[in-house]
């Protein structure tokens, strides 16, 4: 059951980073709704663009030894090898904020700040990491198991859920489209059942043809990526973190402005393939300050907290259990005082 849980996980990628579609969805957390817009498709290069590139790969290919029976290169194939893919991502309440994708390249458009784009396989978005992680990873921390199937906005479903072995970090329940594999549904849960966040298809329709505003975004200019700040080797720093969860990595180390302050403090994000978590890390030692306020909030599957941990000012924000959360937080010490 887990083997045919994975490959419907993969079809779903497949098909979320292949077919045009647009879709509009709605998530449910903490008694609010936001409601979304969700465009999506792939679009070829320029019809002179394209023909010079097949040219040239039907050029290399004749002069690879190949024997009489080889297979012929499909043109269909080359064209959709060589088409990009292009997603627009809209909130439908409040002050307009806008994801778009060109590719790789992702573009964030009225998020309180200047707009700016950067390179990542996966948007930091409404919408699941469950969709474009590297499911072999995931699959070291957690069991994939087949359930059963339902309806969804009037459409059949499967229903996968992603299983932890531990109480440390939450469910992901997801129900896909038994046609084309597209998500329809997909919920955070608790170890004690409870819906902590949950997106739901409220309509959708896949299309043969890109929508005309994906082909708008496809003759626009590429973005430009932003500067980032150079991630720091963890060998600069003077704490460390002694505890994570089985299975989370470092993916970004460096230095960010704590939100509602000026001051620089070091910046770590952590993921196991399917959860992502920050860590804010200010040492105190040369501050006029040695005390902080222990902050403890949640709000439907996010934890927030900060605490004062061996001389550091520790802020902890991700999809965890606060128990989680707390444990994190105090396993950061101070490195020179470790050594002794």
């Amino acid at each position: 059951m887990a083997n045919e849980a994975l490959q419907w996980l993969e079809r779903m990628q497949n098909a979320v980073q292949t077919l045009n579609y647009d879709i509009s969805f709605v998530v449910v957390e903490d008694n609010k709704v936001h409601p979304w817009h969700w465009l999506h498709g792939r679009y070829a290069q320029a019809k002179s663009e394209l023909e010079h590139d097949v040219t040239n790969d039907l050029g290399k290919s004749s002069n690879n030894d190949m024997s009489d029976d080889s297979a012929p290169i499909e043109q269909n194939a080359l064209t959709h090898s060589y088409s990009k893919e292009y997603g627009l991502l809209t909130s439908l309440n409040g002050p307009t904020q806008q994801i778009v994708r060109f590719n790789n390249t992702i573009t964030y458009l009225g998020f309180d700040t200047n707009p700016y784009s950067v390179k990542a396989s996966i948007a930091h978005s409404p919408l699941p990491e469950l969709l474009r992680t590297d499911l072999n990873h995931v699959a070291n921390s957690y069991q994939f198991n087949m359930v059963g199937k339902s309806r969804v906005s009037g459409f059949k479903a499967q229903l996968i859920r992603i299983i932890p072995p531990d109480q440390q970090r939450f469910s992901t329940w997801i129900w896909l489209h038994e046609e084309t594999f597209l998500p329809l549904k997909s919920a955070i849960v608790s170890h004690k059942g409870e819906v902590l966040r949950q997106l739901q298809v409220t309509s959708f329709n896949v299309s043969p043809q890109p929508d005309p505003i994906i082909k708008e975004l496809a003759l626009m200019d590429q973005p430009v990526e932003t500067d980032v700040i150079k991630p720091q080797p963890m060998d600069n720093f003077t704490w460390q973190i002694n505890w994570v969860p089985k299975g989370f990595v470092p993916t970004k180390i460096d230095k960010h402005k704590l939100q509602g302050s000026h001051d620089m403090v070091d910046y770590i994000m952590l993921s196991d393939g399917l959860v992502w978590f920050s860590m804010y890390i200010r040492d105190l030692s040369n501050t006029n300050q040695n005390t902080v306020l222990n902050t403890y909030l949640t709000s439907g599957a996010e934890s927030y907290l900060t605490e004062l941990v061996d001389g550091f000012e520790v802020t902890v924000i991700g999809s965890l259990p606060m128990a989680t959360a707390k444990k994190l937080a105090k396993s950061v010490s101070n490195k020179s005082l470790s050594t002794h």
